[in-house]
C-alpha cells in the first residue's frame, strides 16, 4: 500500500498564500464589505499561525463575517498588512488538536485536497478567550453558506397581485395601503433576521436592501437645500454597523472607527469641526435601525485621537464638546472670522454669530465659539449692546501704538 507523502514545506506556503489575501480598509482602519457582507462577530488579541509559528501576524483582531475572516493589526502592534481568507475555500473547523491540554487554536480546513489527502490548514491562536464562540459561530456560517448569491426577498422588490391596477388601488388610498404592505413586508424581514444568527445569515441581504430603502425614503422626505447633503449620507449608509453583540469589549473602539468613516467625507460640507449633537445625528442617520445612545456616542469619540484616526475630541472653553478633523487649523479660522469682520465694519456693521454660521455652514454654537476664540488672539472686539452681541475688528492695538508714537514725537 503506498504511504502518503508528507506534506512539503512548499505546500504549507501554498496553502498560507493561497487562503490569506491582502484586504481592502478604510482610512479608519474598518474593513469594506463585499455586497450583502455582514459583520457577525469581532475578537481580539488573535495570532494568525503558519506552521505553528506567528509569521508576522501577531496578536490582533479577527472580524468574522458572513463571507471572510479578517485579521488586522492591534494599535501600536505588528505592522503587517491586514489579511483575509474566503470562508468558501473552508470545508469545516475544529480545535486544534493537542496531546495533553485543551488547545487556543482552531484550524480552518481548506477544501483543496493536497498533500497526498491531507486536508491543507490554517490556524488560529485565541490567547485570551473567544476562541469557543468563533467556532460556534464559524461553523453555522458554513453550513449556511450565506457568501453564495441568494434571491431576495421578492416582497422587497417585486410587486404582489394584490399591486395590479384596479379601482381599490387607485389614488391616495391605494399608495397608502401599497407603502403599509412594503413596510410590512420590511418589518418582517428585520424581525427574523436579527431573533439570531442562523436567520441573520440567512436574511443578510435582505436586511441590507431594507436598511439602503430606509436611507433612500429618509434622504428623498429632505429639502432641495439638503439634496446633496443627503446623497451623501446616503451613500455612506452603513450596512453592517457594529454593535455590542458583534464586538464585545471593543464595542466603542470598533464605533469610534465607524463614526470616523461615516463622517469623513463631510468634512468638505461641514467643515472641519463637527459638534457632538450634530455627530450624534449623522452617525444615526447611516446606521440606520441600530441606533447608539448619545453616551456610546461621547465614549466613542473620547477613544478617536488615541487610535490615530482623522477625528479627535475637543472641548472648547464653554464646555462645548466637538470632533475635530486633523486638517483644521485655528489660525486659518481666524484669520477667515477677521475678513468678514472688516468686511461688515466697512458698511458700518458689526459681525453675529448668525452671520459666521451661515458662511461657514456650521451651527450658531459652533460660531459663537469660533468668534470667541477670534477674540481671545486679540483680534476682534466685542460689542454687547441693545441690538446683541456684535464683533469688530479689534483696533485697540494701532490705537495704543499710534499715542504711544505721538507721545515720542511731542516733546
Amino acid at each position: 500500500m503506498a504511504v502518503p507523502a508528507a506534506p512539503s514545506q512548499q505546500d504549507d506556503v501554498d496553502t498560507f498564500n493561497t487562503f490569506w489575501r491582502e484586504v481592502d480598509f478604510t482610512t479608519a482602519m474598518r474593513p469594506r464589505m463585499l455586497e450583502d457582507e455582514v459583520e457577525v462577530l469581532i475578537t481580539q488579541e488573535v495570532t494568525v499561525l503558519h506552521n505553528e509559528r506567528t509569521v508576522g501576524y501577531g496578536k490582533g483582531s479577527v472580524t468574522l463575517t458572513t463571507h471572510r475572516v479578517i485579521w488586522q493589526p492591534a494599535e501600536g502592534g505588528d505592522m503587517a498588512a491586514p489579511i483575509a481568507g474566503g470562508l468558501g475555500r473552508v470545508a469545516r473547523a475544529d480545535v486544534a488538536q493537542r496531546t495533553f491540554k485543551k488547545s487556543s487554536k482552531v484550524s480552518l480546513y481548506l477544501r483543496n485536497q493536497l498533500n497526498g489527502g491531507e486536508e491543507p490548514e490554517v490556524k488560529l491562536r485565541f490567547h485570551h478567550r473567544g476562541r469557543d464562540a468563533f467556532l460556534e459561530k464559524v461553523t453555522v456560517l458554513l453550513e449556511r453558506e450565506a457568501w453564495k448569491p441568494k434571491v431576495a426577498d421578492a416582497s422587497l422588490t417585486k410587486p404582489s397581485a394584490d399591486d395590479a391596477f384596479s379601482t381599490t388601488s387607485a389614488g391616495i388610498k391605494g399608495i397608502i395601503r401599497q407603502q403599509e404592505r412594503l413596510r410590512n413586508a420590511e418589518k418582517r424581514v428585520v424581525n427574523a433576521a436579527f431573533s439570531d444568527l442562523d436567520s441573520l445569515i440567512a436574511k443578510a441581504k435582505d436586511v441590507v436592501q431594507v436598511i439602503e430603502r430606509f436611507s433612500q425614503e429618509k434622504g428623498a422626505a429632505a429639502g432641495a437645500d439638503h439634496e446633496k447633503l443627503s446623497a451623501i449620507v446616503q451613500s455612506l449608509g452603513v450596512s453592517s454597523p457594529v454593535t455590542r453583540e458583534l464586538a464585545g469589549g471593543a464595542f466603542h473602539a470598533e464605533l469610534a472607527r465607524e463614526m470616523a468613516d461615516v463622517l469623513g467625507p463631510l468634512v468638505e460640507r461641514l467643515g472641519s469641526v463637527l459638534t457632538l449633537p450634530d455627530v450624534y445625528c449623522l452617525v444615526n442617520r447611516a446606521r440606520g435601525t441600530e441606533l447608539c445612545s448619545p453616551e456610546d456616542i461621547l465614549k466613542a469619540a473620547k477613544l478617536m485621537g488615541g487610535l490615530g484616526l482623522e477625528f479627535a475630541l475637543r472641548e472648547f472653553d464653554s464646555g462645548l464638546l466637538a470632533l475635530q478633523h486633523t486638517s483644521h487649523r485655528d489660525e486659518q479660522l481666524r484669520d477667515r472670522v477677521t475678513v468678514m469682520a472688516e468686511e461688515l465694519h466697512a458698511l458700518g456693521q458689526g459681525l453675529r454669530a448668525m452671520v459666521v454660521a451661515r458662511e461657514l455652514r456650521c451651527s450658531v454654537t459652533l460660531a459663537a465659539q469660533y468668534l470667541e476664540l477670534a477674540e481671545q488672539a486679540g483680534r476682534l472686539a466685542r460689542d454687547e449692546g441693545p441690538e446683541g452681541l456684535q464683533f469688530y475688528p479689534n483696533l485697540f492695538p494701532a490705537f495704543v501704538a499710534a499715542r504711544e508714537l505721538d507721545d515720542e514725537i511731542q516733546p
